[in-house]
């Protein structure tokens, strides 16, 4: 029997509701790169999931052909919704960065004199939640591979739009690579990479580059309407 629903998803006084056991250690683990000015992992996830409500809110007022996509079920014999889905996925998107071994990379800025990073979380959360997350929430088999599917994969497009890339000319032909693999389902990693970009600190620390990558987002959500 499931023990949460989506619904019961909300920011409450600082808190992430549901309470799971799983976010807690994320509050001891802090990035500082180009992303995350000495931000801890559970500060991140409070701010994804907001900025992923006033998105999910935004596209209800603005983007009637994008909701309507939103409100459909992802399996016809269960109740989930891409909007729930995208919810839950935003939840567990960063749990994997308390299982692996973070490393010295890109400082935020010229006054730092190094960055950390947890490369290969999205695979170790996507892991997670297939095994063990999914129990709390009661998903048909379609559901839950689905959401697993988003959480694995939502690190990609950081990779890949990019004003460094596209000032390159490299950009374009990794995009068409991106969207034959996941084909229709990229709207919705999309959307939540959407969520986790506006979330960062990297509007500070590289302003060209986070305008770059919200204008384009926000031109791709735009041809649904």
């Amino acid at each position: 029997m499931a023990k949460y629903s989506a619904s019961q998803i909300r920011i409450d006084n600082g808190v992430i509701y549901p309470d799971l056991k799983v976010l807690k250690p994320l509050k001891e683990k802090v990035e500082n790169n180009p992303w995350h000015n000495n931000e801890d992992v559970y500060t991140h996830t409070k701010n994804v999931l907001t900025n992923l409500f006033s998105t999910l809110e935004w596209i209800g007022e603005n983007n009637h052909v994008l909701y309507n996509r939103l409100q459909q079920k992802v399996d016809e014999k269960g109740t989930l919704t891409y909007e729930d889905a995208l919810k839950i996925a935003a939840l567990y998107h960063d749990v994997g960065k308390q299982w692996v071994d973070q490393v010295i990379g890109e400082a935020p800025s010229v006054k730092d004199s190094q960055g950390t990073y947890f490369p290969g979380h999205e695979a170790k959360s996507a892991e997670y939640f297939e095994k063990e997350g999914y129990k709390l929430w009661g998903f048909t088999d379609k559901e839950k591979e689905f959401i697993t599917y988003l959480i694995k994969y939502h690190g990609e497009l950081h990779g890949i739009v990019s004003y460094k890339l596209n000032k390159e000319g490299r950009m374009n032909e990794k995009l068409k690579e991106w969207h034959n693999k996941h084909k229709d389902r990229s709207i919705f990693l999309m959307i939540l990479v959407y969520a986790d970009t506006v979330n960062g600190d990297l509007k500070e620390n590289a302003p060209k580059e986070y305008e770059f990558r919200v204008k384009y987002y926000e031109k791709e959500f735009k041809k649904y309407l």
